[in-house]
C-alpha cells in the first residue's frame, strides 16, 4: 500500500514538472528546451532514488547475515546511501583499514555484476556504503561510482 502511494506521488511530481516545463517553452522560448529537458531527467532521476529509497525504508532495518544489519538507505542527489550496522562488533574489535581491503573488491564485485544493484548507478550516482560498529560510531565508508564498474 505504501509503495503503490508512493509510485502515484513520482508520478504526479514528474506530470506536473513537465506541465510547468512546456508552460515554460511559451514565456521561455524554444532555445531552452535542451537546458530543460535536462533539468527534467535530473528530478525524475532524483525522485525515482528516493522512491526507492523510501519503499526500501519501509522494510528496515533488516538483518542480512549474522552479523550485518542493513539500518536505513538515504538518496542524496548524486548518490544512494546504505546504512549498515555490524551488530556483534564493539569499539576496538575491528581493524577498518583491514575491513575497508576487504570489503571494497567484494562491494565493487557484487554493485557491478548484479542487475538490481546495478540500476541504483547511474551515469552520475555512486553507492555509499557507511559501516558502523554497535556502539554507533562510524567504522568505514566505502563508495562505488560507476566508473568502477567500466
Amino acid at each position: 500500500m505504501n509503495s503503490h502511494r508512493t509510485e502515484r506521488i513520482v508520478v504526479l511530481t514528474i506530470m506536473a514538472v513537465g506541465a510547468v516545463i512546456w508552460a515554460g517553452l511559451f514565456y521561455l522560448g524554444w532555445e531552452r528546451v535542451p537546458e530543460m529537458m535536462q533539468s527534467l531527467e535530473t528530478l525524475e532521476q532524483d525522485v525515482s532514488l528516493e522512491a526507492s529509497s523510501a519503499s526500501m525504508n519501509a522494510d528496515l532495518p533488516m538483518m542480512v547475515d549474522d552479523e550485518t544489519r542493513l539500518d536505513t538507505t538515504a538518496a542524496t542527489g548524486e548518490e544512494f546511501h546504505y546504512y549498515y550496522t555490524l551488530v556483534n562488533r564493539g569499539a576496538g574489535s575491528m581493524d577498518a583499514a583491514k575491513f575497508v581491503a576487504t570489503m571494497r573488491p567484494h562491494l565493487h564485485q557484487v554493485v557491478c555484476t548484479n542487475p538490481e544493484m546495478r540500476k541504483f548507478l547511474g551515469p552520475d550516482i555512486s553507492a555509499v556504503y557507511i559501516y558502523r560498529i554497535n556502539d554507533g560510531s562510524v567504522l568505514a565508508t566505502l563508495r562505488v561510482r560507476p566508473s568502477d564498474c567500466e
